[in-house]
């Protein structure tokens, strides 16, 4: 039963998390849309002053809500502004793992240049689970543009089968996964994961998803000190770069600038009615409109009922 709960956690890390707060607020003015909010001085900045702010920093995490295609414009806009800086980062994406890595010597070698399409196709884009490739191609282009390197950030599935069973990683000091969670980061990341997994998988039985978020952000923050030299921008979910947790959990703070594009909300329209203003969570907010997407709680009762079916004949 325990392998086979591992099995279906295992195939629920790779599904997007959900976020359905913003559903229906496409269309609606809102006072926030478009402002950039610098979290510890409580001010509104603007884009060339946060692409300056941040230039200085050595890890910059670009947050995400992944079918949200203006927080991939912001991240290509800003991933520009860093690479006139000094030193040019290497590019961490949380979609990509060691399977990419053909697609990704490609790239370096001047492959795909003109042929965005063909490259969200060589790299099994939507088939692995991401929204359409399109949205994030502008932050493609830009970092092979300015010749940046692209490095995988995400575990292969067999890797996060393994900690999903309670087996250390095997590069363990370089991952450095003795920094493990608080009693309150873990509680929060419990309850993080039971809501952006719809309340479907009790609290109970998340001790699995942890450590595979675990695996996640620790992976994403050793590929980001290996350019100790050059610095690395990550480009990742709005979980994984929240400074409480997430990758800053395995980076030095002090060197380190988290950006967050949050979507809008109905009634919220302060910037510290936002969570991650309140809590600090970020060091910018840049607040969007929402996308009108569907149900996305609908969606996932669809595929975890065809993963428990795949289960279920596979025991047979």
């Amino acid at each position: 039963m325990m392998r086979q709960m591992v099995k279906l956690v295992a195939a629920l890390s790779g599904l997007m998390m959900v976020n359905v707060a913003g559903a229906g607020l496409a269309q609606q003015p809102h006072p926030l849309n478009d402002v950039i909010w610098d979290v510890n001085a409580g001010v509104a900045v603007t884009e060339d002053e946060l692409g300056a702010a941040l230039l200085p920093y050595r890890y910059v995490l670009l947050g995400e809500k992944h079918d949200n295609p203006r927080h991939h414009d912001i991240q290509a806009r800003l991933l520009a502004a860093i690479a006139q800086g000094e030193r040019p980062p290497r590019v961490v994406f949380e979609m990509l793992d060691s399977a990419s890595n053909t697609v990704i010597q490609a790239i370096a070698q001047g492959g795909f240049a003109d042929d965005m399409a063909g490259l969200g196709k060589a790299l099994r884009w939507e088939e692995r689970g991401w929204p359409d490739f399109a949205m994030y191609a502008p932050v493609f282009e830009v970092a092979m543009a300015a010749k940046l390197p692209i490095v995988a950030g995400g575990p292969t599935r067999e890797a996060l089968k393994s900690v999903a069973r309670g087996t250390p990683p095997e590069d363990a000091q370089g991952l450095r996964w003795e920094r493990a969670y608080s009693d309150s980061q873990q509680a929060d990341l419990v309850e993080e994961l039971v809501v952006s997994h719809c309340q479907m998988v009790p609290p109970e039985h998340m001790a699995p998803m942890v450590a595979m978020q675990r695996l996640k952000d620790a992976l994403m923050a050793k590929e980001m000190r290996a350019a100790e030299r050059s610095g690395a921008v990550l480009i990742a979910g709005n979980g994984h770069v929240r400074k409480d947790r997430g990758v800053p959990h395995f980076l030095p703070l002090e060197g380190t600038r988290v950006v967050s594009p949050l979507e809008v909300r109905e009634g919220k329209l302060r910037a510290s009615d936002y969570l991650e203003v309140a809590k600090g969570l970020a060091d910018y907010v840049w607040f969007t409109r929402a996308v009108a997407s569907e149900d996305p709680c609908e969606q996932y009762k669809e595929q975890l009922q065809k993963l428990k079916e795949k289960a279920a004949k596979g025991h047979e």
